[in-house]
């Protein structure tokens, strides 16, 4: 079926089953409104009264969470509740500095989150399902000679127990890491290579 919106869509998720939908309109060229659409029912789509019109930094979803990030920090959306949209209180995750560059979802229980503050960027763990914990943040700590200055980090994701940063020249680092993981030795990482190209690493991708 065919869907007919009123104002651009900044965000699309589409759930691990393919039956569910959850998208963003952006309002009044600053703020969003969130809305879920579930594919087996003829019912509109319904919105997702937490969000309430904040400004959004990008979504993931998994089958346990939906997670928005928002100015210094996240909402997280605990999917297996009945009518999870009609939430009006989220959890809401704090102490995240910056504007959210990426987001990803890892072992349903972390997010992974680049954020960007003061052309700073900063990598950190933020653990899911819990109130206690603040996020942490991933610090690398330099040889006699750094890899890499934490000013050129532009890309963060992980894969297969692998953490994987991406650089301003180019240039992809990779080191064995575990979820939650606040202190990596520089030493560690091996250069992905042959560097390709000296443009900046935007965004990295990996399979599910």
């Amino acid at each position: 079926s065919m869907l007919v919106l009123s104002a651009p869509v900044d965000g699309l998720l589409i759930s691990p089953g393919g039956d569910e939908v959850i998208y963003s309109l952006a309002l009044d060229g600053r703020d969003s409104t969130v809305f879920r659409w579930d594919l087996n029912s003829a019912e509109e789509p319904q919105e997702v009264a937490g969000a309430q019109r904040r400004s959004l930094q990008g979504f993931a979803i998994s089958d346990d969470v939906v997670v928005s990030g928002i100015n210094g920090g996240l909402l997280v959306w605990n999917r297996k509740s009945p009518n999870w949209w009609t939430q009006k209180e989220p959890q809401r995750i704090t102490n995240l500095s910056g504007r959210l560059r990426s987001l990803q979802l890892v072992d349903e229980d972390f997010a992974l989150v680049l954020s960007l503050r003061n052309l700073i960027p900063t990598v950190y763990w933020a653990r899911l399902k819990t109130d206690a914990e603040e996020p942490q943040v991933v610090r690398f700590e330099s040889p006699d000679r750094a890899l890499f200055e934490l000013s050129q980090l532009t890309a963060v994701a992980y894969a297969q127990g692998r953490l994987i940063l991406g650089t301003a020249d180019g240039r992809l680092y990779s080191v064995i890491a575990s979820p939650g993981q606040a202190e990596i030795n520089q030493a560690m990482f091996v250069e992905v290579g042959p560097r390709q190209h000296f443009s900046a690493v935007n965004s990295i991708k990996v399979d599910s």
